[in-house]
């Protein structure tokens, strides 16, 4: 549930306008958007096409309506009282950024793409989404490319139990065969690697969804549970026979195996549930990150407007889509976070890697064999193995 996302939403919880924000005192700062600190300058513009320029190209105005808002923790309130505004990079913690564009959710071309996107799911109430900006960043520190203004927590609650139905989506994107057997084959070259005995490995899968990877898992005869924010989706795993963890049984949760499949896109805090879920590997145990890879022109389909195809289920900026993919990562990226996590970059042993090739053919099974041996030369990868570092110090959060 959304409300147990701990330290990375206090803030949030607490604020039903930003004047009304119980924080304590000392946390409070008055934010100037125009000279402003942390925001990169980008608060309050006005004009009818400001708010859909590329931001280098957008003029300085004079704000005398300068907003208040709260800094907590590398957070602090949006104008929009269902946004807060990330005022250090979630990877690296860094604050020099490079400012990429910005757009009102509730213009063209954003508005258009969500209604594209989620008619089919549910729906977006833009009432909620009045005020606030779809505004793209890049880390100049560690490359990440992120969303500056996130959902709080009602928002996300709403978004992910309501704008997209559990019912509707289950039945838009099912499971392929083709998925299932990417799992299956994951599973066994990781059961290879770990080896234990099957009955004797624990798996814990973070973000799980409707429990696939979990369910193939116990096929397999591993220990496995699953942690996942969505009512919907934990209701469901669970009543397919999945163990469901609270947040408070993940650290020290002495797993063998941490799967985290297309799920640190989605978090405000990305750099502290790394080290929060590197709190729950058994000595020895491996962190699976798998998140999409940012586009090499990310920026120029940004600001040509490729957004026909995202929402069409194509690739061209899926992995900046709004309100959902909150981080686009690239392999620096995610190494950078991962190390500042405490974690430390292993790979997969080849022995195990060709241990079991994807059958459908000559073809395939040839670019199995290629690939592992390109991004061992070329490391472009986005799905990526880690082991603690050696006296790392661990903190249990999530967010």
């Amino acid at each position: 549930m959304l409300c147990e996302l701990g330290p990375a939403w206090a803030l949030s919880r607490q604020v039903g306008s930003c004047c009304e924000t119980k924080s304590p005192p000392a946390l409070a700062a008055t934010f100037d958007p125009v000279s402003g600190g942390r925001s990169l300058e980008l608060a309050h513009r006005r004009g009818d096409n400001a708010h859909k320029a590329p931001l280098e190209q957008q003029p300085r105005e004079n704000h005398e309506d300068r907003a208040v808002v709260v800094w907590v923790s590398g957070l602090m309130t949006s104008h929009n009282p269902h946004f807060v505004t990330r005022t250090a990079c979630p990877a690296c913690r860094g604050e020099r950024w490079t400012p990429w564009y910005a757009c009102r959710f509730t213009d063209a071309p954003i508005r258009d793409y969500l209604q594209a996107f989620y008619a089919r799911q549910g729906g977006v109430e833009f009432e909620h989404l009045e005020g606030a900006e779809y505004v793209v960043v890049e880390c100049r520190g560690c490359g990440l490319v992120f969303q500056r203004d996130i959902p709080d927590e009602w928002l996300s609650h709403k978004l992910y139990e309501e704008w997209i139905n559990f019912e509707r989506a289950s039945r838009l994107y099912p499971k392929t065969l083709a998925e299932l057997e990417g799992y299956a084959i994951l599973l066994m070259k990781v059961l290879a690697w770990v080896g234990k005995p099957p009955a004797d490995t624990r798996l814990l899968d973070f973000g799980m969804g409707q429990g696939d990877w979990c369910v193939v898992a116990k096929a397999l005869g591993a220990e496995c549970h699953g942690f996942e924010l969505s009512e919907a989706s934990a209701r469901h795993a669970t009543s397919r026979g999945v163990k469901v963890v609270p947040e408070e049984a993940v650290a020290g949760g002495s797993y063998d195996f941490v799967n985290a499949d297309q799920v640190f896109e989605h978090l405000p805090q990305p750099l502290e549930t790394a080290r929060w879920l590197g709190s729950a590997l058994a000595p020895g145990g491996v962190l699976k990150i798998s998140v999409p890879r940012r586009r090499r022109d990310t920026r120029g389909e940004l600001s040509a407007g490729s957004w026909d195809a995202a929402a069409g289920g194509g690739p061209a900026l899926n992995s900046i889509s709004p309100l959902e993919h909150l981080n686009c990562f690239n392999h620096r990226a995610l190494a950078t976070m991962a190390s500042a996590a405490g974690l430390e970059m292993v790979g997969l042993p080849m022995r195990f890697e060709y241990r079991y090739l994807y059958p459908g053919g000559p073809k395939q099974v040839l670019r199995n064999i290629l690939v592992p041996l390109y991004l061992r030369a070329v490391p472009r990868s986005t799905v990526l193995f880690f082991r603690l570092h050696a006296g790392a110090q661990l903190t249990a959060h999530v967010g």
